[in-house]
């Protein structure tokens, strides 16, 4: 695969690895949990189609994009946990 190295050797499982992170904290559909991924280029891959396509509906469904601020990362963990 010409032109693909990164994307095989680096890429692809640096994305698999991230998705297996977001899910890791659930094991039956009761459970919840609140994942916070301090990274810009998810950000910026949700609205990539390219990316957009690695990260699964349950993630994009439930995924709030904010500016990073540490008080509305705690205030919504707040709204979370209290909820």
């Amino acid at each position: 695969f010409p032109g693909y190295g990164w994307e095989i050797s680096y890429g692809s499982p640096a994305w698999q690895k991230l998705m297996q992170c977001a899910g890791r904290p659930l094991r039956s559909l009761t459970d919840r949990a609140f994942v916070v991924m301090l990274e810009e280029r998810i950000a910026m891959s949700m609205a990539n189609k390219r990316n957009g396509s690695r990260i699964p509906q349950w993630i994009k469904n439930s995924c709030e994009v904010v500016e990073f601020d540490p008080d509305v990362i705690g205030e919504m963990s707040d709204l979370f946990f209290n909820d």
